[in-house]
């Protein structure tokens, strides 16, 4: 009996909340430094006590903003947990344990945005039980249930055509999460590699070029890569289920290497000419 919990980063979010405020914060330093050294006409001590204090500002803000949202919202996601078993769908949250057994489920809807995030709803008299896209292998989850309820002959509790796109978008959403977690370090070393590039470029080659154009287009191009390379994979999701008319849940690494490859080729090759043209 396979039991579905969400994602780590929901269940254990510190750790992500942390890279989060680095991001940030590596961000703004990044701007004070460029800044300054495009100036140079500000007083060292002067200029960097002032973002010290803008530094300690922000992260006393955020500080007690994640404290917020971590006892109102990420502190639930621990223990939440689901199964399905020969009599019913078993729930655990934080309030306690829900149990809805299979002739019970009057409806399950499926409240949706297309391959970019939902959930579905499973409804009885009393008792409804809600989980997001963000469940890991919620696709298996929903298969399982569907042929359970098959079986039983309960199929007119769900819509056939909805339960069906938001396995789509269940499978889009496993494979991205999955893809995220292996790719962060290597983004994470990109990001500061690039961090590096744009303090050398903005603040000692070119002081004629807007600032926070550049800054970004620089330090965020693995991030950029990242996202380009997730769209491409969602239209190809899309089509192979389309044409096979059938859910595909197994990913094509090799195809995925590949997009990942001639994606940060054709944006560094850009990245590269938009620098030079500038300079001339």
């Amino acid at each position: 009996m396979q039991e579905y919990m969400y994602r780590k980063h929901l269940r254990y979010p510190i750790k992500y909340l942390v890279s989060i405020v680095g991001f940030i914060l590596s961000i703004i330093i990044e701007t004070f430094i460029i800044s300054y050294l495009r100036s140079m006409q500000e007083d060292f001590i002067s200029y960097f006590g002032i973002a010290l204090i803008m530094i300690l500002g922000f992260l006393i803000l955020v500080i007690f903003e994640f404290l917020f949202l971590y006892f109102i919202m990420f502190r639930k996601f621990k223990n939440v947990s689901v199964q399905l078993t020969d009599l019913g769908i078993v729930y655990k949250n934080i309030k306690g344990t829900t149990f809805i057994q299979y002739e019970e489920i009057k409806s399950i809807q499926f409240p949706y945005i297309k391959y970019f995030g939902g959930w579905t709803k499973i409804k009885s008299n009393k008792k409804n039980i809600r989980l997001t896209v963000v469940l890991e292998n919620i696709e298996q989850f929903m298969h399982d249930l569907k042929d359970i309820l098959d079986k039983k002959n309960l199929s007119y509790v769900y819509d056939d055509k909805k339960l069906y796109n938001f396995r789509k978008t269940a499978t889009y959403s496993d494979q991205s999460w999955e893809r995220v977690y292996e790719k962060i370090k290597t983004i994470s070393i990109g990001y500061l590699i690039c961090m590096i590039i744009a303090i050398v470029y903005l603040g000692f080659v070119n002081y004629n070029v807007s600032q926070i154009i550049f800054q970004l287009l620089i330090t965020l191009y693995p991030l950029l890569v990242f996202i380009i390379s997730e769209i491409i994979f969602g239209i190809k999701l899309s089509k192979e289920i389309k044409l096979n008319k059938k859910i595909i849940t197994k990913r094509n690494k090799k195809f995925e290497n590949n997009v990942y490859k001639y994606t940060f080729i054709v944006c560094g090759v850009l990245n590269v000419l938009i620098l030079i043209i500038w300079m001339i």
